[in-house]
């Protein structure tokens, strides 16, 4: 360890990304930062300001302190030392990151933390909310599209379904991964359950998220009140049939899902919910 000789704070913080927290201020970083060859920066509103000095406390700042900005009700700080710059240039960090269409940072993240960096790109990046009592999302938005697909990647591996999440674009140049209901609420707790270090004001709308608010995947409610089980393989929708109760369609998904390699759903009562489509189902 080092520390530069004006402001302390440890240069070497990023030399080496062996704990959860380094992954996750990388992510962090990315996705709310500025680096440049002179500075790395990072402003968010005020009410977030704790979470501005837990990373000044990671990297063991002494003499920097945050600086507000009335015009915009914001905190933030600026970091001035070739070294630490380099070493997150070394990662991957560009002074134009925003427009960057790679998943460098991500590849360089060792394997046992990228969902941590996930989960600080998710922190800057995402969001998570309900549109309804029933209905969960969260999602992330980003214009780098390859760092995105790595990430849908990733999430798809790591539930064994390749149809759990996809990247789509939005707004003619935004990419984005958006998952609603039962899926919200696995990625969220995939994020943030037993984890360390999160915003936390996301962490709280996690929370929110309760399990009894999980909706079924790919069950509809027919006129006649029957239910209808269906898949999709290779983007078309193939009915699995019409069942008389939830329980018998939630078997017919489970059985044509677990055939295809797909995760099955948990059957948790007779109350369907999703009379809307949800976010992630698109076509």
């Amino acid at each position: 360890m080092k520390f530069t000789r004006k402001y302390f704070y440890n240069d070497d913080y990023f030399s080496k990304i062996d704990k959860e927290e380094k992954a996750y201020w990388i992510g962090f970083l990315y996705a709310d930062g500025h680096v440049s060859n002179n500075s790395c920066e990072c402003h968010l509103k005020a009410s977030d300001k704790e979470h501005l000095q837990k990373f000044l406390n990671a990297i063991q700042a002494i003499s920097v302190s945050l600086q507000y900005k009335e015009s915009s009700n914001e905190y933030g700080f600026s970091l001035h030392s070739k070294d630490f710059i380099k070493n997150l240039q070394k990662i991957g960090f560009t002074h134009n990151k925003t427009y960057d269409n790679t998943d460098i940072v991500f590849q360089n993240i060792p394997e046992p933390f990228k969902k941590d960096f996930i989960r600080g790109y998710w922190d800057g990046d995402g969001c998570i909310g309900s549109y309804s009592k029933q209905r969960n999302y969260t999602e992330v938005i980003s214009l780098n599209k390859e760092l995105l697909i790595s990430f849908s990647n990733y999430i798809n591996q790591h539930f064994k379904d390749p149809y759990f999440s996809k990247v789509i674009i939005t707004g003619g140049k935004y990419y984005r991964i958006c998952l609603g209901s039962i899926k919200a609420y696995k990625m969220c707790d995939f994020l943030y359950k037993n984890s360390n270090i999160y915003l936390e004001r996301k962490y709280k709308k996690y929370l929110e998220l309760l399990p009894s608010n999980k909706n079924y995947i790919n069950i509809r409610q027919k006129p006649s009140g029957k239910y209808q089980a269906y898949i999709k393989i290779n983007y078309k929708q193939e009915s699995l049939g019409t069942y008389n109760t939830i329980k018998e369609a939630v078997e017919a998904y489970n059985k044509k899902a677990i055939g295809i390699g797909r995760s099955p759903q948990p059957y948790v009562g007779e109350e369907l919910f999703n009379t809307a489509r949800m976010m992630d189902e698109h076509e």
